[in-house]
């Protein structure tokens, strides 16, 4: 990717949500949005559940707003529109809900983690018709357990390309066995990386990795 894109000029007056897809198989399903990580600041987030029910308005991790109840099984997007700085899936009960990520948007993320989000298995692609691809990924602090144990089997070229601010990849693909290959430059715009501890740990289907993956991350200690 050319650095022209990758340094774009954001409008700030354009509203670019993060949005992504959960099914229920049951009536009554509990969901609970994973906004509550215990070190990163409070939220200030619009949330649009995809049922038809009202917008809710989160402005503090704990808020029990993050909880909603999905009253017939379903597919539904969820669309959040604010500042999000933590999307961590911590707890296992809401887990095997998520099935795809349909735009990154840009809410100032610091951290995202999927982990054990055995179902998710699609990430936003170029020409997948979302506007952001993959620039609301640019505040992500660390990639650490991102899609561990997921069903990703594929890496989006350009994925991490609007990352510079990445310090860690530790664990980010553990267990993917989807995974049969890389994209070249995956790393390429990620400087700052000290750490890529088991980032493809146990991808029993992944035969090779592309020449000079590592060659621009001079900062790592820890692969």
């Amino acid at each position: 990717m050319s650095i022209a894109r990758r340094l774009l000029s954001i409008e700030t007056s354009q509203v670019k949500p993060f949005k992504f897809i959960i099914q229920t198989s049951s009536t009554d399903t509990q969901y609970e949005l994973p906004i509550n990580l215990g070190n990163t600041p409070n939220p200030n987030i619009t949330v649009s559940w995809g049922d038809g029910s009202p917008s809710t308005t989160i402005t503090e991790k704990n808020s029990t707003a993050r909880f909603h109840t999905y009253s017939s099984a379903g597919t539904y997007q969820i669309t959040v529109t604010g500042y999000c700085p933590s999307f961590n899936v911590n707890n296992s009960s809401y887990r095997t809900l998520y099935r795809s990520v349909v735009d990154w948007g840009e809410v100032g993320f610091q951290t995202i983690d999927f982990f054990g989000c055995i179902n998710l298995d699609t990430l936003p692609t170029d020409g997948s018709g979302n506007a952001t691809l993959h620039q609301g990924l640019n505040t992500v602090i660390n990639f650490d357990s991102t899609f561990r144990e997921t069903g990703i089997g594929f890496i989006p070229a350009g994925l991490f390309d609007f990352a510079v601010n990445v310090k860690t990849f530790i664990n980010t693909f553990v267990f993917c066995q989807g995974i049969t290959e890389i994209p070249s430059g995956l790393f390429d715009n990620n400087l700052l990386v000290t750490a890529f501890s088991g980032t493809f740990n146990a991808c029993l289907n992944l035969p090779a990795i592309p020449i000079g993956l590592f060659d621009n991350n001079t900062s790592v200690v820890n692969f």
